[in-house]
């Protein structure tokens, strides 16, 4: 495989999402004990 130019973004890349904080909404559930995992069903 020949590469003639540098590879352009991908839409991964534009989304901007790698990298940037997000909120876990099952931070809360983790952190008090209440979630509920596979092995409790």
């Amino acid at each position: 495989m020949k590469f003639d130019k540098p590879a352009g973004e991908n839409p991964i890349d534009q989304l901007k999402v790698v990298g940037r904080p997000h909120d876990r909404i099952d931070g809360p559930l983790k952190t008090t004990g209440t979630a509920r995992y596979a092995y409790e069903w």
